[in-house]
């Protein structure tokens, strides 16, 4: 089974992608949330969370990743022409490590 994170999984497309990776036996879903407030709806659900926002530090970043097989960071089209910070980050397959990508 894929251990899967789901960054931004309390969005809409969040949301509905931590249901129907849970509802598949090939993926264990991993909600990321920004909120304590949100980490319970996914508890309830039995979906393993962890606290963290892309705002963070690329250090504290890589460690919540860490440990999984895929990373999703799910988008709405609509959203992302709004989106005003012209970075992302990037694994480095080399050097193993999730790094910064500017614009």
């Amino acid at each position: 089974m894929r251990k899967v994170i789901v960054l931004g999984a309390n969005g809409k497309v969040g949301r509905i992608l931590i249901d129907k990776l849970k509802n598949s036996s090939r993926f264990h879903p991993v909600a990321a949330v920004r909120k304590e407030e949100q980490l319970e709806q996914f508890k309830e659900k039995g979906v393993d969370t962890q606290l963290v926002s892309l705002e963070d530090s690329v250090e504290a970043i890589s460690q919540v990743l860490k440990g999984n097989d895929a990373i999703v960071l799910p988008q709405d089209p609509a959203a992302a022409q709004e989106t005003t910070k012209p970075w992302r980050l990037i694994w480095t397959v080399r050097s193993k490590q999730w790094k910064p990508l500017r614009k």
